[in-house]
């Protein structure tokens, strides 16, 4: 219970956040100083990684910034 230090190399790399779950759900929120942006998900299926999701959302994130 508490924030964690998250640094996934070929991934979103650096992240400083939370994640967890509760019956039927996932969620993961964090702060990624490379892209300074906080992404926050939650999935309602068990089955789903939140962290997944936020992946896929700092790529979109970061595709959107490239075209910019």
């Amino acid at each position: 219970m508490g924030v964690q230090l998250y640094d996934v190399p070929d991934g979103p790399g650096l992240m400083l956040g939370h994640s967890g779950g509760i019956e039927g759900f996932t969620s993961v929120v964090a702060y990624v100083p490379a892209d300074d942006v906080y992404i926050a998900v939650s999935f309602n299926e068990r089955n789903v990684a939140a962290e997944a999701g936020l992946w896929a959302l700092l790529r979109a994130v970061r595709a959107y910034r490239v075209l910019r």
